[in-house]
């Protein structure tokens, strides 16, 4: 019992820090007259601190392992990233909303929750909560029509996609009777042994990869600039970062299982290549920087500190060496299966192993 409560430590403490932040809020506000800090950034310190521990838990709906671990890691590191951001920015952008600083906890419980999840249930369960968070933080710039757009269009596209995200899990488990990834693995390896082959499975598995590239902001993302562009600048940052290590967590646990897991590879392989090359072409039109916080080499390169937003005139030698080193980086990912994807994918199975 007592491994069991190490094993979910890192989010029962989160959560805690989440009613500790709001009973704050409430009580003394944000306002400059009381000089009472958030304890927000002790407990990032903390959280990170407290992923020390691992265990397999829950009936097995969640496991922690080295993979979990390292990904948690980043994400918290991300996390604590964006609330250091939150500081300055919200005298900036001279927001004072202190549900701002308690919701960005509650969707990093939840994507520590996604990055061991391994079952679908659970999987699907720890996804929404974090949604429900991005659409009102997307929204917290009150004032703001552009952050009130940002909030509304969040919401109606990511509900589109969980529903498309459940509808593939529901195809599984009508398929299969089985939720839990082992069990989906031996039923997927069984079909593989036989040459069977069944139009549910494979459907629920296309309808989960692509509930997975909306949330990852895969090719087509055009809405995904609008949404960065409305939402407050670390709201920004925290949406083109942590949902996507926990979401490409969990891609890479559905990726390895059966005779699916090749074409699941080949989906998000050929997704992600559009995505870098769709999205460094249509950034070379954008004057605004949030419009692409996801390519940030192009960023880099193209502009100067946020304060400015001036395009450079030419780009200087070193830049345009960087920007020759990126586009071939790129082009060697073409042929298939590359030297870089074969290593990658040793990689990730060896952490399953």
């Amino acid at each position: 019992m007592f491994n069991l409560f190490l094993a979910v430590s890192p989010e029962i403490f989160i959560i805690n820090a989440t009613f500790i932040l709001l009973i704050h809020g409430v009580v003394f506000s944000t306002s400059k007259k009381y000089d009472y800090p958030p304890l927000v950034s002790n407990v990032g310190w903390l959280g990170l601190l407290s992923v020390t521990i691992y265990n397999i838990f829950w009936n097995n709906l969640f496991r922690r392992d080295n993979f979990t671990y390292f990904c948690q890691i980043l994400l918290l590191l991300s996390t604590a990233g964006t609330i250091s951001m939150c500081f300055d920015s919200s005298e900036q952008e001279r927001f004072d909303a202190f549900e701002f600083i308690v919701l960005i906890p509650l969707p990093t419980r939840s994507m520590l929750f996604m990055i061991s999840a391994y079952d679908s249930i659970a999987m699907y369960l720890a996804i929404e909560p974090q949604s429900l968070c991005f659409y009102v933080i997307a929204a917290s710039k009150r004032k703001s029509e552009f952050s009130t757009e940002a909030g509304s269009k969040y919401l109606i596209l990511g509900a589109f996609s969980s529903g498309i995200l459940l509808f593939g899990c529901s195809m599984i488990y009508g398929s299969t009777g089985a939720t839990h990834f082992d069990q989906l693995a031996k039923i997927l390896t069984g079909y593989e042994i036989t040459g069977a082959r069944s139009s549910g499975i494979f459907m629920g598995i296309l309808f989960i990869a692509v509930g997975f590239l909306f949330k990852i902001t895969a090719v087509p993302y055009m809405w995904a600039p609008d949404i960065y562009e409305g939402s407050p600048t670390p709201v920004t940052a925290f949406l083109s970062i942590a949902p996507k290590i926990s979401i490409s967590a969990n891609i890479s646990r559905l990726s390895i299982y059966g005779s699916y897991g090749a074409t699941l590879q080949q989906i998000f392989f050929f997704c992600s290549i559009a995505s870098m090359i769709l999205g460094a072409l249509a950034a070379m039109a954008q004057t605004k920087v949030k419009r692409f916080y996801y390519i940030r080499l192009a960023k880099r390169m193209f502009f100067d500190t946020p304060r400015t937003w001036i395009l450079y005139e030419p780009m200087d030698r070193d830049k345009s060496l960087l920007l020759a080193m990126t586009s071939s980086f790129i082009t060697s990912f073409f042929p298939y299966p590359s030297p870089l994807f074969s290593v990658t994918h040793q990689m990730a199975l060896s952490s399953y192993l």
